[in-house]
């Protein structure tokens, strides 16, 4: 199964990755997908949802 989307904006290549993160658990929750693998090239991404932390820039909000 597969999925591409355009969107349109001014953001950071991090925003970018996590707005693409997701739309990517969004589209998985309406087709009703459990149990999915997914896999980043963006470290920071990772860490951020890795470690939780809390903070009041765009890409916070995004990830939390």
């Amino acid at each position: 199964m597969a999925a591409t989307a355009w969107l349109e904006g001014n953001c950071s290549i991090v925003e970018g990755e996590s707005i693409a993160l997701l739309e990517a658990l969004r589209t998985l929750e309406q087709r009703g997908l459990s149990h999915v693998v997914i896999e980043t090239d963006s470290k920071s991404v990772v860490d951020a949802i890795s470690n939780l932390r809390g903070g009041n820039s765009e890409f916070s909000s995004i990830v939390f």
